[in-house]
């Protein structure tokens, strides 16, 4: 897992799951994509991650920060 210290804390304290697996990398731009240092935190006894990816297109010719911007499709578990 690619969480440490505190942030690690908080995510079991909290019994939370985050989205953004380590698999999908770093979501700097241009640079080499590493483990992630955005994260999604979902409650994981109630919601799921169904998706999750990295926006990487630009908007009107610019992108909107040195990050893509990760998003993160959940639903309610049954």
């Amino acid at each position: 897992m690619h969480l440490t210290g505190d942030l690690k804390k908080f995510e079991k304290q909290n019994k939370l799951v985050d989205a953004v697996l380590s698999t999908l990398g770093s979501s700097f731009r241009e640079f080499d994509r590493k483990q992630p240092i955005d994260h999604i935190f979902i409650p994981e006894d109630t919601m799921k991650v169904d998706n999750v990816l990295y926006d990487t297109k630009k908007y009107n010719g610019i992108n909107p920060s040195d990050h893509y911007i990760a998003i993160a499709e959940v639903s309610r578990k049954k």
